[in-house]
């Protein structure tokens, strides 16, 4: 009986089945492309930040330098993937044979080969927690290559391919500069590997202290029970909560468990503005959603209660012959929820082309299909036009049957 009834309305009531349903459409659309692009937005934001350079520092805490292969351990932490790239810096100064005074040599990893600990093997060093550096002619690959600041390969006449010597505590080594950067922080500076500094301060397996370039959420993301607690104070599951959330004190912490001896700076002006950009680009999409949800239920509300001022007579009827305010209000509720149904279902592909656009057209990022998506879609869909119908239901329940009938 049900079944007859839905199809005789969707027969007769087209426009406002087609005004309801529109409405719905649009408003499921809008949320799930807002949805789709929000889970995709913070790993690619966060990305885009980390091509500015390092937002933490590995700093000895007690001695004058870091163990070098304590390094090796730092992607085998729980949030190994997040950090994108680690550059240590060691330090020293060289004379160049034939010229004055003294420049300072940087060692660095370049591009470092580390295990992770599922035995992968990827890739770190400048490149990766630099890639602003500007680099004409190659990347230092063997030991005695470097790279020659702008203004020292100026000053010494000095191009790519060049063979440098440079004198150390009465040692000369020899160097070959396969690349210039053109970085005004290192115009004066000679950079190679980290090898090639201890060798010449006559040191091994020492760094004064390693950039890290990591993904980090704002400790907004954490609950707020507890955001500002601190680590001895929290209990079990509180604190395995915290762990496995990639704010700066958890990251901090994991990577002092693998280097020893070691304090965690963080570069502060960095962080706390990839947390504000991060929170006020999701309070964005949040708040866009709630309008939209705001907005489709109004509609939802308006073309219902239009439809029930327009079946009155049909209401009164169905009154008259026994049917109770419960059989009337379910009629009308299986109505919207068919409704609900279709239209979100429609509408969460309309928001997957839409936030595929977005993707690409904002982030450069893609956007795929996810179940989990669709359903949120789909359920708040419904629960819309659930709430946008309340009223003009609960209307429709208090309708007298010879009023209505009677057309007044």
């Amino acid at each position: 009986m049900l079944k007859i009834l839905l199809l005789r309305t969707f027969q007769i009531r087209k426009k406002r089945i087609l005004l309801t349903a529109l409405a719905i459409l649009m408003g499921s659309s809008l949320i799930s492309a807002m949805i789709a692009v929000s889970a995709r937005m913070d790993k690619k934001i966060g990305k885009e930040l980390r091509s500015y350079g390092s937002n933490l520092q590995i700093v000895p805490r007690s001695s004058d330098y870091l163990k070098e292969d304590s390094l090796l351990k730092l992607k085998t932490i729980f949030w190994r993937h997040n950090l994108v790239g680690i550059a240590p810096e060691l330090k020293t100064n060289v004379k160049l044979v034939g010229q004055k005074g003294k420049t300072q040599f940087i060692g660095t990893w370049f591009d470092k080969s580390l295990k992770t600990s599922e035995g992968k093997i990827v890739k770190t060093g400048a490149r990766q927690t630099f890639p602003w550096w500007k680099v004409k002619g190659a990347w230092p690959k063997k030991e005695d290559e470097i790279l020659l600041g702008s203004s020292i390969a100026k000053k010494i006449g000095a191009k790519m391919g060049s063979t440098l010597s440079m004198e150390s505590k009465g040692k000369v080594f020899k160097s070959y500069a396969v690349g210039i950067i053109r970085v005004d922080k290192y115009k004066e500076s000679i950079l190679g590997s980290t090898s090639f500094a201890q060798k010449i301060k006559g040191q091994k397996n020492i760094v004064e202290k390693v950039h890290i370039s990591a993904m980090i959420v704002p400790k907004l993301k954490l609950p707020a029970s507890i955001r500002n607690k601190k680590v001895n104070d929290m209990n079990k599951k509180e604190y395995e909560t915290w762990y496995c959330t990639p704010t700066v004190g958890a990251i901090s912490t994991q990577i002092k468990e693998v280097v020893k001896d070691a304090r965690v700076k963080n570069l502060r002006q960095f962080t706390e503005a990839e947390g504000r950009l991060l929170s006020r680009l999701e309070l964005m999409i949040f708040l866009t959603i709630i309008i939209s949800i705001v907005a489709t239920a109004i509609a939802v509300m308006t073309t219902t209660t239009t439809a029930i001022i327009e079946r009155r007579g049909e209401i009164g009827l169905a009154k008259s012959i026994g049917a109770s305010n419960g059989q009337i209000a379910f009629q009308f509720l299986a109505e919207l929820i068919v409704i609900a149904l279709g239209a979100g279902f429609a509408g969460y592909f309309i928001g997957l082309i839409l936030a595929k656009f977005i993707g690409q057209a904002v982030f450069k990022t893609s956007v795929s299909f996810d179940f989990l998506t669709l359903v949120i879609t789909l359920v708040l869909s419904l629960a819309i036009a659930l709430v946008g119908s309340y009223l003009p239901i609960r209307k429709a329940t208090k309708i007298q049957p010879v009023v209505a009938l009677r057309g007044n």
